[in-house]
């Protein structure tokens, strides 16, 4: 896809919060486990972090 404004193309990582695990966390996922996320996101020249839902997202 070309969107306007981005000169070339942009790469990233889409993860739930209930999956990143650090030393800190108490083992189910927290938003403050998503810096040592960033920081290998930047170290491995990646764009973005795409958070997937938290809940369900369906009807019932």
């Amino acid at each position: 896809m070309d969107f306007p404004g981005f000169s070339r193309p942009l790469t990233g990582v889409a993860v739930p919060v209930s999956a990143l695990r650090s030393p800190k966390s108490l083992g189910c996922g927290e938003f403050p486990d998503i810096l040592p996320l960033a920081q290998w996101c930047a170290d491995c020249g990646l764009d973005m972090i795409q958070l997937l839902p938290i809940q369900d997202t369906g009807y019932q």
